[in-house]
C-alpha cells in the first residue's frame, strides 16, 4: 500500500458530505484512490482534486512530522537499530507463552505511536526485529503496517491492559457543533 493511500483530515472538525450525509472525522484515517479524471474517492466519496487537497493530508506526511517531532526522524534521516530501540519503551501484557510485547514512542501530549507485535507469543527480540523492520516499511512509503493496524497513533496514553490507543475527543466544555459542510 502506497503512501497516497490512507488519508487523513487537516483540521480537528468533523467534515460532513451535504449529498449523502456521510462524515469524516478529525485523525481518522481512510482509505484513497485517485480516478483517471481530476477526482478522488475517499471512504467511498468521490471529491473533485480542489475540495480534496483542502480538505486531507496523506497519513505518511503527518506520521513524518509527528516522528520528526518525536526523534523517530531526527534531520529527516533514519534512525539506526540501536537508537530506535532507545527510545521503544516496551510494555510486556500478559504471561508465559502467550505474552504480548507493545513498543510505544512518544508521550500523549505530543503523540503516541504503539508497535504492536505479529504475532503473541514472540521473544522480545523477535519483537524488536519487527518493531523495526515497521519503522523501515513506513520510511519507504509503504503503509501496510499502518493499515493493518499494527503501527498506531493517537494520544489516549499507554494502556494500563493490552488494547489499542486512540485519539482523544477534545474537551468541548460548551458543547458547540464543530462540524464543515462541503
Amino acid at each position: 500500500m502506497n503512501k497516497e493511500s490512507l488519508v487523513v483530515l487537516k483540521g480537528k472538525t468533523k467534515v460532513i458530505v451535504e449529498r449523502t450525509e456521510n462524515s469524516f472525522l478529525p485523525n481518522e484515517k481512510y482509505r484513497a484512490v485517485k480516478q483517471d479524471d481530476n477526482s478522488i474517492i475517499v471512504f467511498g466519496e468521490l471529491l473533485d482534486m480542489e475540495t480534496f487537497n483542502n480538505l486531507f493530508e496523506t497519513v505518511y506526511d503527518r506520521m513524518i512530522r509527528e516522528w520528526i517531532e518525536n526523534g523517530l526522524f531526527p534531520m529527516c534521516k533514519p534512525l539506526s537499530k540501536k537508537a530506535f530501540v532507545e527510545l521503544l519503551d516496551i510494555h510486556t501484557y500478559g504471561r508465559g507463552q502467550g505474552k504480548l510485547f507493545i513498543g510505544f514512542v512518544g508521550n500523549k501530549m505530543d503523540g503516541l505511536f504503539a508497535f504492536q507485535p505479529l504475532f503473541s507469543g514472540d521473544t522480545k527480540a523477535k519483537f524488536i526485529n519487527h518493531c523495526y523492520k515497521m519503522y523501515q516499511d513506513t520510511l519507504n512509503e509503504d503503509m501496510t503496517h499502518v493499515d493493518d493496524e499494527l503501527l498506531q497513533r493517537g494520544n489516549s496514553g499507554i494502556p494500563l491492559s493490552f488494547g489499542d490507543i486512540y485519539f482523544r475527543k477534545e474537551y468541548n466544555p460548551h458543547n458547540e457543533k464543530r462540524e464543515i459542510y462541503c
